[in-house]
């Protein structure tokens, strides 16, 4: 599974590290990158999905239609998988191998790349119409996708 999940760490960055040990380490961050994908993701979905329901629109404030959406701020919370896993791969790179070379841009590169997964299962999961998460009043719903047999002749006299 490291193989998959960290591609980009072929071989160790000290050559006196027996190569399975390496591919051991790498399974076990790989293993702890997608418990932290999967789990932060799930927490987006949560607050976001709770967030949505409660997001009204009224008629009185025409112009609460143009305010940002801000459910989606929750996916800010993407950003904890960058931090943890960097924070664990330096700390189980030094308590497997020592602290004979210095491994913090590999940490940082980890971290970086299971927060780039969060955010784009995250996004998908939120977009996706199947799932239901977004409620139906703030869907973007093209013209010629509601008004199927009639979208050209709304289209054509709303110019």
């Amino acid at each position: 599974m490291g193989r998959i999940v960290l591609f980009w760490l072929g071989l160790p960055p000290d050559p006196t590290i027996p190569y399975r040990q390496w591919l051991g380490f790498k399974d076990m961050i790989a293993g702890w990158i997608l418990g932290a994908v999967i789990l932060i993701s799930v927490v987006i979905l949560m607050f976001y999905w709770r967030s949505a329901r409660r997001l009204k629109i009224s008629n009185d404030r025409p112009l609460e239609l143009f305010q940002p959406y801000r459910p989606l701020l929750w996916l800010w919370l993407s950003g904890i998988p960058i931090m943890l896993i960097g924070i664990l791969f330096c700390y189980y790179y030094t308590d497997y191998f020592g602290a004979s070379v210095i491994v913090i841009g590999y940490g940082i590169v980890a971290g970086l790349w299971a927060g780039l997964l969060t955010f784009m299962l995250s996004y998908t999961l939120l977009t996706l119409p199947v799932l239901g998460i977004t409620p139906a009043k703030f869907k973007y719903r093209p013209l010629w996708l509601v008004y199927r047999h009639r979208g050209r002749r709304v289209l054509s006299s709303s110019n």
